[in-house]
């Protein structure tokens, strides 16, 4: 759910600043448990934000195409940062892991606008949008165990040999990609 605000400069260019509410999924890099031989390796990694409503905050940009006809077409581009309501975490066996990073967001629209009455009007568009993260965090836990391990007893692990934790808030990486179907208001 967004909000976008701004000034229409002339028939075809529009600029404005939008800010909304957006529910969303888990987002958690590789992970998984492993057996070497002689030992279970647990890796937990995560980036993006691990909460489920955030606030993107953008600018945006858009073009309508012959604005004199009751159906006008348009191009929209938006690009900004989400907010999260919490940082970016990991929880473990032996703890919660956690730093703030970025989640920077851009999306690009394409549709049209129904001219109603006056000014106002409703559009319905599609758009492709991607998201980049700067940071993540990695766990690294270790368990010796002997010939007698069993994948069945995996989940009764409790206490780690040894916790090793990689923590990078600098690094760049893309997130997600998603596409969606709006409907809108302008007036």
């Amino acid at each position: 759910l967004n909000y976008i605000g701004g000034y229409r400069f002339n028939k075809n260019l529009f600029l404005g600043l939008g800010a909304g509410l957006s529910v969303n999924g888990q987002s958690d890099g590789p992970g998984g448990i492993f057996y070497n031989g002689y030992e279970v390796v647990k890796i937990t990694t995560s980036y993006g934000y691990n909460t489920l409503i955030s606030i993107p905050v953008f600018a945006h940009f858009r073009t309508d195409f012959a604005r004199q006809r009751r159906w006008n077409p348009y191009i929209a581009l938006s690009v900004g940062a989400e907010l999260a309501t919490k940082p970016i975490s990991v929880a473990t066996d032996s703890g919660i892991y956690s730093h703030n990073g970025h989640l920077y967001v851009g999306e690009l629209a394409v549709g049209a606008n129904c001219r109603l009455k006056g000014n106002m009007g409703i559009y319905f568009g599609l758009s492709c949008g991607a998201a980049f993260v700067n940071g993540y965090v990695d766990v690294y836990q270790t368990k010796r165990v002997d010939d007698s391990f069993d994948w069945n007893t995996i989940n009764n692990i409790t206490e780690w040999d040894d916790t090793v934790i990689y923590s990078n808030s600098d690094e760049f990486m893309f997130d997600r990609l998603n596409f969606k179907f709006t409907v809108g208001l302008s007036f």
